[in-house]
């Protein structure tokens, strides 16, 4: 209800032109996976929130496409981050398979510009995503035992609480240690094989022809860096750097953190990027480094309930500004608590 009366004030003409006002110079958006419609309907649980429906994501570049001046993020990189006009790149984190075969053919038909951030891991070994795995697991006990403690797992609310509590545990693990914590929590040494979500090399080979798409790096194992030291941090982007030129003859330049909300990041990273000549990095949180800002970039979710209604509001930027909003607070109270 509030966010239909929102999305309606947002219409006002006088109201729409204050909010953009505050707005940057530019919105960097990010997707995950496009998905076919009756995909997304036997999608349940956490995993969800990764999906937006092709009808959707198809009215969503055409929208943008008309309205607004389009630009890659190696573009905002050669104006400085600076836009002459507000502008809007596209980015997609991980590399799922629908990025080429839902996704890419919508880019071309409006001449969207496009990077996807890719794990290196998926491309040496067997691709295998923890998230996927413990949710298809969890859907289908009824109960868990976890650090002595047992969970009900009855219905979807309880397996999605089981789901978040198990992966603030995963996040603070290694590869070695996920895949060991995963064996030991299904009792089973076979894991899943996810090979057929994922991008392989043809699908790399194809689309890095064609100039509306870039590629990133997203690490090699996908870890949450504010849980490990600078050496495995930056053994962790090099590594990936080096996999992805090698084996599929990518330079990359742009880095997206895995997770990349505020808490997932140490905020030493920019110095390593550096070091290793990336040019821009993007998180998925609003957060304030000026000196080094082309390496906390702040992106604009996009997720399976964003109509185009929804979409549009974020494009006038008013999320940024709540979020600018909620964080100004939030440090204030920080500060308090110090007292």
């Amino acid at each position: 209800m509030i966010k239909k009366i929102i999305n309606n004030l947002i219409k006002i003409k006088f109201i729409k032109k204050i909010i953009e006002i505050k707005r940057p110079n530019f919105i960097i958006l990010y997707y995950h996976r496009v998905v076919k419609e009756n995909d997304l309907s036997k999608e349940t649980g956490p995993n969800i929130h990764l999906c937006v429906k092709e009808n959707e994501f198809k009215l969503q570049m055409k929208f943008i496409s008309e309205n607004f001046n389009l630009i890659s993020l190696e573009e905002l990189y050669k104006c400085n981050f600076r836009c002459r006009k507000f502008s809007v790149a596209v980015t997609f984190d991980d590399g799922y398979l629908d990025n080429y075969e839902i996704a890419y053919p919508i880019l071309k038909e409006y001449k969207v510009p496009a990077t996807i951030f890719l794990v290196s891991k998926n491309f040496v070994s067997q691709p295998w995503a923890w998230w996927i795995e413990l949710w298809n697991y969890l859907k289908k006990i009824q109960k868990i035992n976890f650090e002595g403690k047992e969970y009900a797992c009855l219905n979807n609310i309880q397996k999605e609480k089981a789901f978040f509590i198990l992966k603030d545990k995963i996040k603070k693990l290694n590869s070695d240690k996920q895949l060991t914590f995963i064996k030991q929590l299904t009792n089973d040494e076979i894991r899943e094989n996810h090979q057929s979500l994922f991008l392989k090399n043809n699908h790399i080979e194809e689309m890095k022809k064609d100039d509306l798409i870039n590629f990133g790096c997203h690490t090699h194992d996908h870890l949450c860096f504010s849980n490990f030291s600078k050496e495995i941090i930056e053994n962790e982007i090099e590594k990936s750097k080096k996999i992805l030129s090698e084996k599929l003859n990518i330079e990359t330049f742009h880095f997206a953190y895995p997770y990349g909300s505020s808490n997932d990041i140490n905020y030493f990273e920019h110095n390593i990027l550096k070091k290793l000549n990336f040019k821009s990095a993007v998180t998925t949180s609003e957060i304030n480094n000026k000196d080094n800002s082309n390496f906390y970039l702040s992106r604009v979710s996009i997720g399976p309930f964003v109509n185009l209604e929804d979409f549009r509001r974020k494009l006038t930027g008013f999320d940024i500004n709540i979020k600018k909003l909620l964080n100004f607070f939030q440090r204030n109270d920080n500060k308090k608590s110090k007292f």
